[in-house]
């Protein structure tokens, strides 16, 4: 699931309400406007965050706990202010990236960067 949620501190409950009905097992959230000092833990899931600092809205990833991945320390830069988090997932046979990319309207995408993310064919990016 993808959700621009635009503040997580409110919305909790209905992401939650979503991850257990749909059985998610991945959820990439956007605007969460989250502070480097929020912690939430969900049940059977690992939250990776990049919080929301100045000039940034914040993003977050669950990822089911059953599923092998770790954080991408460098991932791909995508333009100045863009906001990437990056996981990369081990399932069954084939190693997947995940991009969680928030761009504000104020920030350009930059295109080639895009283009060589695109390019991978295990490359899921929201």
């Amino acid at each position: 699931m993808q959700w621009n949620v635009q503040g997580l501190r409110p919305k909790r409950h209905q992401v939650l309400q979503a991850v257990f009905e749909e059985h998610l097992d991945i959820v990439l959230l956007q605007e969460t406007l989250t502070p480097a000092d929020f912690e939430w833990r969900v049940a059977g899931y690992t939250l990776h965050m990049l919080p929301s600092l100045e000039g940034t809205r914040g993003c977050a990833t669950l990822v089911r706990s059953t599923i092998p991945h770790r954080r991408v320390p460098a991932p791909v830069h995508c333009g100045d202010g863009v906001e990437v988090l990056a996981l990369e997932l081990q399932v069954g046979g084939l190693l997947l990236l995940v991009y969680n990319i928030y761009r504000s309207q104020r920030h350009q995408l930059e295109a080639g960067e895009l283009l060589s993310l695109a390019s991978h064919s295990s490359v899921l990016v929201a």
